[in-house]
Order: structure tokens, then sequence, then C-alpha cells
């Protein structure tokens, strides 16, 4: 899973990726575009409990990849650079930082920041759509048969895509075929992507008010978009601390756990996506599957020969394994299932595939 970053001026967008990542990157003003980068450790007690159990020679747990580009200023009619627009349309979802804290900077405006970066992410995209749609009523008078009916297709899902983005609106609140969508994946549409709007606040009590989230109320509606609020300065100094040092520092604020994990959290839930396991002697490890995938889907995961040669899956929930210890103790107690081609995962399950080579 891959998150991108953007935000206004001065909305401590960088803070909060040091928030989600612990690091320690630079937050006064650059003046150049550079990217700060992050692989972040998904924590899941699952996978703590399981290598107590196996006592693994590795464990490994799924991961978040944050990119953050410093230097970024969304500035209303400026558009966003190239070199941004590339590095944001490889992500799998957006994270928009909203200055929630006066900061001595006025009082903040969540919304009308929320509004703006809106319009330039449908800008870019109707560039896109427009030049595409250009070339496409060329290409589609010099070719004939099977790559003129799927240029057709691609010209249709971009019409259909233009004028909701003429009047302002994300792709991603349009419901598009799925052969629509198969179409214009390539292009990274920015407001086809997921998008968690996040409040940074100035206090802990500010982000847990639910007045605070109460502006964004109508888009926290919206399809594919979530609204949060985190107290950013506070937790860039939780995520920094040395782990022995947080619980007492939580405890201080009154947080239950830190602010990442439910972003975290949020995050998955927006990709729709859920964790199964894996767990022995070499290795205990947490993969990351859309929910809803079918068990030769998930083994595909691990490794395409695994989901070219499925034969079946044995499989346990986490709390049969955590309760039994073993695969085996779990067959002989009847918590451990054969499933064939058609299972969906579960999330939580802890599966051994078997498949021919």
């Amino acid at each position: 899973m891959e998150i991108g970053l953007l935000g206004m001026p001065a909305s401590g967008k960088t803070t909060i990726f040091n928030a989600l990542t612990g690091q320690a990157a630079a937050t006064a003003p650059s003046g150049k575009l550079e990217i700060n980068q992050a692989i972040v450790a998904v924590p899941d007690p699952r996978v703590d409990r399981l290598a107590q159990i196996f006592d693994p020679r590795k464990t490994t747990y799924a991961s978040i990849h944050y990119v953050d580009i410093v230097g970024l200023q969304v500035t209303e009619g400026a558009g966003l650079p190239q070199q941004a627009l590339t590095l944001l349309g490889n992500t799998d979802m957006l994270l928009v930082v909203l200055r929630a804290f006066d900061g001595g900077l006025g009082a903040p405006d969540p919304v009308a920041d929320a509004e703006a970066i809106d319009l330039e992410m449908t800008v870019s995209d109707l560039q896109k759509v427009e030049n595409r749609l250009e070339r496409l009523q060329k290409q589609l008078l010099r070719v004939a048969g099977a790559e003129r009916d799927a240029l057709r297709l691609e010209a249709d899902a971009l019409e259909r895509a233009r004028p909701p983005l003429e009047s302002g609106q994300p792709l991603r609140e349009i419901d598009f075929t799925p052969e629509q969508r198969k179409a214009i994946r390539g292009f990274q549409f920015l407001t086809l992507k997921p998008a968690l709007y996040l409040l940074n606040c100035e206090s802990v009590e500010q982000a847990g008010d639910p007045a605070t989230l109460a502006p964004l109320a109508e888009r926290a509606q919206r399809p594919s978009t979530a609204v949060a609020a985190l107290a950013g300065e506070i937790e860039q100094e939780i995520a920094q601390l040395p782990p022995a040092d947080r619980a007492e520092f939580l405890a201080t604020y009154g947080i239950e756990k830190p602010g990442s994990e439910r972003i975290i959290q949020l995050s998955y839930d927006l990709l729709g996506l859920m964790s199964f396991l894996t767990a022995g002697k070499d290795e205990v490890r947490a993969w990351t599957v859309a929910r809803g995938a079918s068990a030769p889907e998930a083994a595909g995961v691990i490794h395409t020969d695994f989901q070219k040669g499925f034969i079946r899956a044995e499989v346990a929930s986490f709390e049969a394994l955590s309760q039994y210890g073993t695969m085996k103790a779990c067959r002989e107690n009847g918590q451990l299932r054969t499933e064939g081609k058609g299972y969906i995962m579960q999330d939580g399950d802890v599966v051994e595939f078997l498949f021919s080579r």
C-alpha cells in the first residue's frame, strides 16, 4: 500500500508524515521540490502472538509506504507540477492534510482548503482526459477491428469522466463499469483514488471532539472518502519517542493508542484491504489482500506459482491457532478447514496453501 500526502501551505503536512512514520523530516519550507519517503510496519497483535507461539527465524508485518512531497505547495489556479503528478499517480490513495489550528496564521478554513485541493486535482485530471481524447479521435480514424473496439471503450470511459471533472466532481464518486475502470486505470487519475481528509489539530482534545469533524460531515458520506482528525505535533512527538517511553507519554495525554494506528485502519478500510497470516518456524508473516479475495488470489499474493498451481488451502482462524498452538492441534480439535478454489478469505485467516509445481 502506498499513500501520498497533499496539503496547502502551512498545513503541517510533513509534521503529519513524521507522526505517521516516526521520521524526523525537516518541517520548515525548503523552497524546492523534494521527497520524504518511509516504509512503516503495520502493527498487528496477531503477528506478535503467532511469533510467540512459533518462535520463527523471521517475523514480517504488512507495510505501508508513505510519500510526502516537500515543497509541493497547492495554490489555487497554479496546477500541480509534473513531478508531483507522477509521484502521486503511483500511489494507491491520497491523504489530504487540512490545517485545523491557528498557529499565528489566522483562523483555519479546512473546508475551503479541501475544495481548493480538490479543484487542482480535478483540473489536472481534466487536462489528461482532454489531451487523450484529442489523440484518440485521430487514432480511431486509422484503426479497425479489435484495436478500434478497445480504443472506443477507452474513449467512452473518458467521455464519461469529462462532464463531472468539468463541474469539479472527483471521479471516485462516479459509477464506471468494470470495463471502463480497466480502460482508464493507466491514467492514474488523482480524483479516482480513495482519499482521506485529515484535520491537523492543535490539541488532543480538539482532535477528539466530534465537533471538529462536523464541517466535513457531508464529505465523509461521499464514496471512497473518509475524514479524521489528528493532533499532528503531539503525535509526531509520540512517534519519535523510543518504544519504551511511548506508553507513559500516551497515558499523559489520555491517548489510547498512537493516531498512526487509527490512520492505518482507516486506510485499510478505504482501500478495502485486510490481512491473512502464514505461520511456521521459518517465518510468521502478515499478507495484505483485497476483501473478497478467493483462496487462489490470496495464494498469488505470496507467489504467482501458488495461484497457478493451487490445489487447496488449509485454514484455521487466528483465534483457534492462538488457542491450540499448532495447525495439527487445530485439526484434532475440528478447527482446521480444507478449502478449495471458491473459498473467500477472511481477515485473520491463518493458512497453508497446497499447490502443484
